[in-house]
């Protein structure tokens, strides 16, 4: 029996079906491509058009002729009489034949206006550039009037005369107001060369904006290098899934972070001002300084004796007095010396700038005197390098100050209050838990919504986050209620069914909330209207809380439901910390490379200014997430083995990134960067079109000047640089890898 007579009725109805499907699904693929063809409003006839075709070829051919070289010309004018209507006297005698001598014919001498006559020029120099101007005849005493006129047969204003200095062609008498009668000159000025040939003005300034945006691209990428790769850690899933915290540890590290911020931008930050000081020469600033910096040592003191005391569960309450001094000293160190640093940034580089100036001539016109110009520039620019880097510092010394302390307290509180935390059972535990969750979901939601006060769309920010927290926290009741708890060692088996439902508890709770809280809050009117929510403050038994309704309502859901869920889990429940990190860098990355450069540009052109710098910050940000990306993808592609092994070894998570992740990744990593560099120069040139800097705003400029041979100088300065940077990378890919 074949096979075909083995089929069955429904394995043919099957196959039937399927080949119907599959002319379906192409039917419906068909339509979907015509309909894209439609609304992208695809039009053959437009090009088509002589005048579109006329001025596409110019173009064309002109940005394929760049003004790359320039070379000075001696003009040589020539002039011929012509009549302007014959009726009214006879026509002027032109030049004659006369061995080598230039001569310029009119055939014929006169004529009436907007009539044809052949122009031919006569022994010129062969290959030299001649262009014809209409003189008409002066009136009252004034100088003649010139305008230049087209050649019909070659369209063109500029003539080149052929191998033997001729030319022949026609042009069109113009209409010259009380011309009739009147003896007009046709003037032609021809163009010798007289000098050497040599780069063009455009081609200079091309070069040099070349540079600029090559350094913009590079300055870029350097500096999103390290924000990038620390950002690709916490976004890379295979490192974060596996790191959990308690949530006493988690709850405690968050509070104790939100004091340090405060405390470090508040009062530790004067330590780095004065370090600004003492690095600038102020030898006087210390004393000052040293009484001002005792209050917030006092504070720091404080605190860690109060955190030793609430250890007093642990039996080493030495090593943590120990822990906490050396915590103190570290980072008041670190923030010392970067203010130091600040300061003898300010102090060198005003000293290197001034030897620079010093050492540049007045006048650079010889080699030698180029090369000291040069060098002293070069000298210049490292001492106004310093002052950028050193105001940089003084800048945000207060904010990374904040962060140091914040840091640095949480882990050393977590550190010294963890072992009192997992000890803590039974009621207390959650109890104490869902003060902990209150206090730090109202911190985290205090956040937020000031973050959501600088615009209407940033409202939902804290919604978001709350319907988040809520729908864990009606999921975690729900397994509460339905899930059974089983014996110790005993392992429970948790159903696909049980996560589905899980699942949709989830949602609800999160959906919920999120209606609620938006409803509170008043967000449609907010959404609609494109404004902030209203800035009254409230008051708490008459008492300014100093804080806007808006920002004490998402308070006080933070506090409601993240007490919820602290409570309980209790302080022994586990906290995806890995995860929350993972999806917060991820977010924040793929929210950040969403959002077009030129955007970027356009909106650091606002604030500060047309230029360069403007372009730097826009390519620096998105760089940054666009690195990130790939370095995090890069870390989850690598080979665990390694990873496995210093972790069974008790490799801690630090010793593991260094040891097992950072030898896998550093070649990618290198090609990366390399390929970014490579985007950011192209990158650039589109930024500069909204006032970005670089090769971009002179190409714009060009174009809009309709100077296409100009433009052709940057394009192809653009292509020769994307070329080179492609080789150098791959070679250094191939050198490395």
């Amino acid at each position: 029996m074949s096979e075909k007579q083995k089929n069955t009725p429904q394995e043919e109805t099957r196959s039937a079906l399927s080949r119907l499907v599959v002319v379906l699904a192409v039917a419906i693929g068909l339509i979907i491509y015509s309909y894209g063809w439609t609304v992208t409003e695809i039009d053959l006839s437009e090009p088509q058009e002589e005048q579109r075709q006329e001025n596409v070829t110019r173009a064309l051919r002109e940005l394929l002729s760049p003004r790359l070289f320039q070379q000075e010309r001696e003009v040589i004018e020539y002039d011929a009489p012509f009549l302007m209507d014959c009726t009214t006297g006879d026509a002027p005698q032109q030049a004659e034949r006369n061995g080598s001598e230039t001569i310029v014919i009119i055939e014929p001498a006169c004529s009436d206006a907007n009539e044809p006559i052949t122009v031919q020029i006569i022994n010129g120099t062969a290959g030299a550039d001649a262009r014809l101007r209409w003189i008409p005849p002066a009136e009252d005493g004034e100088d003649p009037r010139a305008r230049p006129l087209e050649i019909i047969e070659t369209e063109r204003e500029d003539l080149v005369l052929d191998g033997s200095g001729g030319f022949t062609g026609s042009i069109e008498v113009p209409r010259i107001r009380r011309g009739e009668g009147q003896i007009h000159t046709l003037r032609v000025l021809v163009a010798i060369p007289a000098g050497q040939i040599e780069f063009s003005e455009t081609a200079l300034i091309v070069i040099d904006r070349m540079l600029q945006t090559i350094f913009m691209a590079l300055v870029a990428t350097t500096v999103a290098i390290p924000i990038a790769s620390l950002i690709s850690f916490f976004a890379a899933q295979n490192l974060m899934r596996r790191v959990r915290l308690t949530v006493g540890s988690m709850m405690m590290a968050v509070i104790l972070f939100a004091v340090g911020i405060w405390l470090g931008s508040n009062f530790v930050s004067i330590l780095g001002e004065w370090g600004l000081l003492v690095g600038q020469g102020d030898l006087f600033a210390p004393i000052g300084a040293l009484v001002a910096f005792a209050i917030p040592i006092a504070v720091l003191v404080s605190v860690g004796w109060i955190l030793a005391r609430l250890q007093s569960v642990t039996d080493d309450s030495n090593s943590s007095a120990m822990q906490l001094l050396n915590t103190v000293i570290t980072v008041s160190a670190v923030i010392f010396l970067l203010g130091a640093i600040g300061g003898l940034g300010t102090l060198g580089g005003e000293q290197i700038t001034a030897l620079g100036d010093s050492l540049r001539p007045a006048e650079s016109d010889s080699i030698a005197t180029g090369l000291q110009d040069a060098f002293g520039f070069s000298i210049w620019t490292i001492g106004n390098l310093l002052m950028i880097l050193s105001e940089m510092v003084a800048l945000f010394i207060r904010p990374i100050t904040g962060v140091l302390t914040g840091f640095a307290l949480a882990s050393v509180g977590a550190s010294i209050l963890g072992n009192g935390l997992r000890r803590i059972r039974g009621v207390p535990s959650h109890v104490l838990a869902g003060i902990m969750g209150a206090i730090a979901g109202a911190i985290l939601l205090v956040f937020l919504a000031r973050i959501a006060l600088w615009a209407s769309l940033l409202g939902i920010l804290p919604v978001l986050i709350s319907s988040i927290i809520g729908g864990q926290v009606l999921s975690l009741i729900w397994k509460r209620l339905t899930r059974r708890r089983g014996e110790v060692g005993e392992i429970i088996v948790i159903t696909n069914t049980q996560r589905a439902i899980e699942w949709v508890v989830f949602a609800i709770g999160a959906v919920g909330i999120f209606l609620l809280m938006f409803n509170t809050l008043n967000l449609g009117r907010t959404l609609v209207d494109g404004t902030l929510p209203p800035q009254t403050t409230v008051s708490l038994f008459g008492i300014d809380l100093g804080m806007t309704n808006y920002v004490f309502t998402a308070m006080l859901y933070g506090a409601i439901l993240a007490g919820i869920g602290t409570a309980i889990t209790g302080l022994q429940g586990t906290f995806p910390l890995g995860t929350l990190l993972y999806n917060t860098s991820r977010t924040s990355l793929n929210a950040v490379r969403s959002i077009e450069p030129l955007i970027m540009g356009l909106v650091f052109v606002i604030w500060v200014g047309i230029g360069p710098f403007a372009g730097v910050l826009a390519l620096t940000l998105h760089s940054i997430a666009a690195l990130g990306k790939l370095y995090s993808e890069q870390i989850e592609n690598i080979d665990a083995g390694p990873i496995e092994a210093l972790e069974s070894t008790g490799a801690n998570q630090l010793q593991t990134i260094i040891y097992a992740v950072v030898p896998q990744i550093i070649p990618p990593y290198i090609a990366f960067t390399m390929y970014r560099w490579d985007i950011n120069v192209r990158m650039s040139t589109i930024i500069g079109f909204v006032g970005g800097g670089g090769i971009g705003l002179l190409l714009q400029q060009q174009i809009n000047l309709l100077r296409y041979r100009d433009a052709g100088v940057a394009v192809l300065a653009i292509a020769v640089v994307v070329s080179v940077l492609d080789y150098a990378s791959a070679y250094i890919r191939e050198r490395v890898l």
